[in-house]
């Protein structure tokens, strides 16, 4: 669309200074580069146990499983005996833990041992715990880790190393579980062995209609996921622990929310096998009240900017929108100011042309959600609806733009979670996830060492995309060796440097004449062979 903001802009753009318009330039193509980063392809068997999501993924079921389906036997649900341990955060929970911990020992297939991290609570939370332990004597084992008031991701890593065994289930505070969710979730790896992660599925919890039209908006819905892009939520997700220690677990430098999504992120850059269990649902509760709904909305827009890696597209697009439309308004007033002063038919004209774009754009940017689908909408559903519909925007243009200035905050926490050092590993090949690769191994040895690792890489031929994604993890970074920028890269490790602890290093696999070269430079920086046993 091209209509008076545009052509404001195209005129300021014009007018601007050469170096002020070069600055904005690199900006702007630094940030379409993150937009352009999706969501890596993985294959995804759907296991469905109902006819409605049979329906809904009839291609794309299972093998095995659908013959099972269609002999009517997968409907007996036979127990799965896989033993798992559930893990789960809670801060100030005392109205709703006893119901998960009841969810879970409900279960038909129940948990070898529960562990919950409370992160501080000023509640009766623990009082809560120790009360229904001492009351129903659970079959399972229940260990509570204390803790203090540490973000989401940090109370989820910690009490994942603290369960003993090799499939996690990962569940909320808030939450009730279907009786037969661990069982689904479990199923795949039961039918296929080889199964790394089994994502599962949620229904929001609504107590008024208001809640139910922001849930339309926030809620995806089942009949438009694709299972190879899919992003589950971490209230219903079974992980292998080999593969969860991998990817370094859910990423600790975020200040509150949106680890689950950049997690997912690192997961399906190794994940080979998954599987999606729409049937495996966890009935989540919507926050209460219109203030704790925005604020809920805000957090998440900012986890999503300040994880730097998804949905930037998404946000590009509405906080262009945004800005247009305030830009739009101002002039608009302007305009109105004048025609005020100095009636005539051409600032008449002007702000009919205004008037009808800014109609035009709110219209458009509302089709997008189509608040209006659905049978029988009343009036006020339909008000409820643009009211949601309008809260949802502005919170994530908000909270997007504050996430935006955290970025580099959030980058330096990532970075300086290596502990040992920063080593440079010049690799011929890129790096995929792959445990019994030599690269792999010796990557994941370096990581689990407490380096921080780039990789350039010199491969130029078979490229990988979103079929074959590269290797991702929070202390990983892959450069191809002719994009490898050495300056821009110095410019951002070399504050980590300053105390005495941290090591700069290098590995030089290729040992050609370009690596020779790039490990002079970098021993000009105070680098070192790596010494390796």
């Amino acid at each position: 669309m091209f209509g008076p903001a545009e052509l404001f802009l195209w005129c300021f753009w014009r007018l601007l200074p050469k170096r002020p318009r070069a600055v904005l330039s690199r900006i702007i193509r630094q940030v379409q580069a993150r937009a352009q980063i999706t969501v890596p392809h993985t294959e995804t068997w759907v296991y469905a146990f109902s006819r409605e999501t049979r329906s809904l993924f009839g291609g794309g079921l299972a093998p095995g499983f659908a013959a099972l389906l269609d002999q009517g036997e997968a409907n007996q649900e036979p127990a799965v005996r896989i033993p798992y341990s559930v893990v789960c955060t809670c801060f100030n929970e005392e109205h709703t833990i006893a119901a998960l911990l009841d969810s879970l020992l409900h279960q038909t297939a129940v948990p070898a041992e529960v562990i919950i991290y409370d992160a501080a609570s000023t509640d009766r939370t623990l009082a809560v715990i120790d009360q229904w332990r001492r009351e129903v004597e659970p079959s399972f084992a229940l260990r509570v880790a204390a803790g203090d008031r540490v973000p989401i991701a940090q109370g989820r890593n910690q009490a994942a190393a603290e369960a003993q065994e090799q499939i996690l289930v990962f569940a909320d505070a808030g939450t009730s579980l279907d009786r037969a969710w661990a069982e689904r979730l479990l199923a795949p790896f039961a039918h296929r062995p080889e199964t790394e992660v089994s994502m599962g599925w949620y229904r929001p919890i609504t107590r008024n209609i208001f809640e139910e039209s922001a849930a339309y908006f926030i809620v995806p819905r089942l009949d438009a996921v694709n299972p190879m892009v899919f992003l589950p939520s971490a209230r219903s997700l079974a992980v292998r622990r080999d593969v969860f220690t991998a990817v370094g677990g859910f990423p600790e430098h975020l200040t509150f929310a949106g680890e689950d999504t950049l997690f997912d992120y690192y997961l399906k850059t190794a994940v080979k096998h998954a599987a999606f269990v729409p049937d495996a649902i966890v009935h989540w509760r919507m926050p209460e009240g219109i203030w704790a709904l925005a604020r809920t909305i805000y957090r998440y827009a900012r986890g999503d900017a300040e994880g730097g890696m998804m949905f930037w597209d998404y946000y590009l697009r509405l906080v262009d929108s945004c800005f247009k439309c305030a830009l739009e308004l101002v002039l608009l007033a302007m305009l109105a100011l004048f025609y005020s002063m100095v009636p005539g038919r051409m600032m008449g004209f002007l702000l009919a042309v205004l008037c009808l774009s800014l109609v035009f754009r709110g219209l458009r940017l509302a089709g997008g959600y189509q608040p209006f689908a659905g049978r029988r909408l009343t009036l006020v559903r339909c008000l409820s609806r643009l009211a949601a519909l309008k809260l949802m925007l502005c919170c994530q243009c908000a909270g997007f733009m504050h996430g935006l200035r955290l970025l580099t905050g959030a980058e330096r926490r990532r970075i300086g979670k290596a502990k040992t050092g920063h080593v440079v590993l010049m690799s011929g090949h890129y790096v995929e996830y792959a445990p019994d690769d030599q690269r792999t191994h010796q990557v994941l040895q370096l990581l689990q060492a407490g380096w921080y690792v780039t990789v350039v890489y010199a491969q130029t031929s078979d490229m990988p995309g979103a079929q074959r994604p590269l290797f991702a993890h929070p202390q990983l970074e892959q450069h191809l060796r002719s994009h490898f920028d050495i300056d821009a890269w110095w410019g951002k490790h070399e504050p980590y440097f300053s105390g005495p602890l941290r090591k700069l290093s290098y590995v030089d696999v290729c040992n050609d004449s370009l690596s020779r070269s790039l490990a002079g430079n970098l021993e000009a920086l105070g680098a070192s062979p790596l010494k390796r046993d």
